[in-house]
């Protein structure tokens, strides 16, 4: 949009035609456009035409020439238009595995970067007297079970006290969680995978001693990826989890892939004043190479 503000004094110019000579009038009109003044200057028109005309034409001009919008005021983007942006690759699952107990390492079950589902064994400890609790704990449980159910019998022929069939059944209970406390800590003796993925490190060997929560192995899930990137605060409200993106994968072979945003920072970062988004992308084929960059097509339809 522009508006015409004034007129500047005018400039008088003679072209001959033939032997006839015809004065013609420059006018000079200044406008006002995105905070700029713009001069425009009108076509030639006949010395004898009005005033308002020369004004009518000059308007028009300046209008119809579509100057561009100035530096300091940016058109902005549609807010429909796709964000681009280039995006860290990070797996989804990361795990720091750490002992649950001290021991000794006696065995070390797989090879860095082989396949383990849930629950595959990784470490094992010395657990040679842990056995042997549990084996009498089991049997104490057993005989404890076994003596309640007689005193129960005494006490409902009246043979036995309340106060004998109350303490019975108290030993019994205490042994049966002692058994179990004791599975528990067998248990930990063998340190197994919390979920599906691949062994990225072992950082213990057989014979070497570990420390209660000392870090023993790192495992990866790769089947699930997530990218992390970082876009201009200008676009904070308008990116939302759901949205769909397009992954450009450059090897093996380019190809692209899809992804969904399912985190987006409701906060901004007060170094670059730009915030966090996250794109989960399924990878069973593994074709995202984790610790890269790829860009990344935003959609916001």
């Amino acid at each position: 949009m522009c508006s015409f503000n004034s007129i500047s004094s005018s400039n008088r110019c003679d072209a001959t035609d033939g032997s006839a000579s015809h004065p013609y009038r420059w006018v000079v009109g200044r406008f006002r456009r995105n905070r700029r003044d713009v001069f425009c200057i009108a076509p030639r028109v006949w010395q004898h035409a009005t005033c308002l005309h020369a004004l009518l034409v000059t308007t028009v001009l300046a209008c119809a020439m579509g100057l561009p919008a100035s530096a300091e005021d940016p058109a902005p983007a549609p807010a429909s238009a796709p964000v681009h942006f280039e995006a860290l690759i990070l797996p989804e699952v990361q795990i720091d595995l750490s002992s649950p107990a001290e021991g000794i390492v006696t065995g070390v079950l797989v090879k860095e970067g082989a396949r383990v589902s849930k629950n595959d064994p990784l470490v094992q400890l010395n657990s040679d007297e842990e056995k042997i609790r549990l084996q009498n704990a089991e049997l104490q449980a057993r005989q404890l079970a076994e003596d309640l159910q007689a005193i129960k019998r005494l006490y409902q022929e009246n043979a036995a006290s309340r106060d004998d069939f109350n303490r019975a059944n108290l030993q019994a209970r205490q042994s049966v969680a002692e058994r179990d406390l004791l599975a528990i800590r067998l248990r930990e003796r063998t340190i197994s995978s919390p979920t599906d993925g691949n062994v990225l490190r072992v950082f213990k060997h057989p014979g070497e001693s570990v420390q209660r929560l000392e870090k023993v192995a790192q495992v990866i899930a790769l089947d699930r990826k997530y990218l992390t990137g970082f876009l201009d605060d200008s676009l904070l409200g308008t990116v939302k989890p759901g949205m769909r993106a397009e992954i450009r994968v450059p090897r093996p072979a380019p190809t692209t892939m899809e992804g969904v945003v399912e985190v987006v920072d409701p906060i901004l970062d007060p170094g670059g004043q730009v915030f966090r988004v996250k794109i989960f992308v399924n990878d069973p084929e593994g074709l995202l190479t984790v610790g890269t960059r790829v860009p990344v097509e935003l959609h916001r339809e």
